[in-house]
């Protein structure tokens, strides 16, 4: 439940409260979930300054604990986003993602979580890009968001398969043998002609580049083949080449 929980008539005693002392123990004391579920009150009203004070006091929370979830401070940068700090909500982005390198660095992580992540956060950028009408390169960030989950899928299989090779315990190595068969399978959809353009039509139909699906549907499909070893450079490059 959140600390400040109100009708639009106590809308003033918050923004009071805010510039307060007492305001400022207050928010010393609310957790950062609290903090954004006022923030996107304070946002309907259009208050955005003071939901602003909330955001920003919320990020420095979450920035505090380094196991914070990905998923937690990309809803900062959407919330930035949409108090109109359009620039501070793409740099937090760019800086989640510096954190999340840091924290591979710092930590053994397995190759598919970081693809996984990664994936999360092109999407995370994707979406930001789309609202900014900036629809060329959120259709990129897009395909590389569905590229990353795909290749997260292939590290996950090949991690069950590596596991159900080494393993001597029968049971044990049978469940491993379920697991790998499940992520084949699922990789096997997520290949598909009929995956990949519902993950990519929405893009192309924003972008008035309908007749180029089928191309575009030609370069996924052959990146694909290149799984594990994708080269994003290239990929952006033959795609601004087919929707020029």
């Amino acid at each position: 439940m959140a600390v400040f929980s109100f009708p639009s008539q106590k809308q003033t005693k918050l923004s009071a409260l805010l510039n307060s002392k007492e305001g400022f123990e207050y928010l010393k004391a609310m957790t950062a979930e609290n903090m954004l579920i006022e923030a996107e009150a304070l946002l309907s009203a259009n208050k955005r300054e003071k939901a602003l004070a909330l955001i920003r006091q919320a990020k420095d929370k979450l920035l505090l604990n380094k196991e914070t979830d990905i998923e937690k401070l990309i809803n900062i940068s959407v919330m930035l986003q949409r108090a109109e700090r359009k620039n501070e909500a793409w740099m937090f982005l760019l800086k989640i993602k510096d954190l999340f390198y840091q924290r591979c660095e710092e930590e053994s992580i397995p190759n598919y979580q970081v693809l996984a992540t990664e994936s999360i956060l092109s999407y995370a950028m994707s979406e930001f890009l789309r609202l900014e009408k900036k629809l060329g390169y959120c259709f990129f960030m897009a395909i590389k968001s569905y590229l990353e989950d795909t290749t997260a899928t292939f590290y996950l299989m090949n991690a069950y398969m590596q596991k159900e090779i080494t393993e001597k315990n029968p049971a044990i190595k049978k469940a491993y043998i379920q697991a790998r068969k499940q992520a084949e399978s699922y990789m096997n959809i997520k290949i598909s002609d009929h995956y990949i353009k519902n993950a990519i039509f929405t893009h192309v139909s924003r972008s008035s580049k309908k007749d180029k699906l089928p191309e575009v549907l030609s370069l996924v499909k052959e990146t694909i083949s290149h799984i594990p070893k994708i080269d994003y450079i290239k990929v952006e490059e033959d795609l601004l080449r087919i929707m020029k």
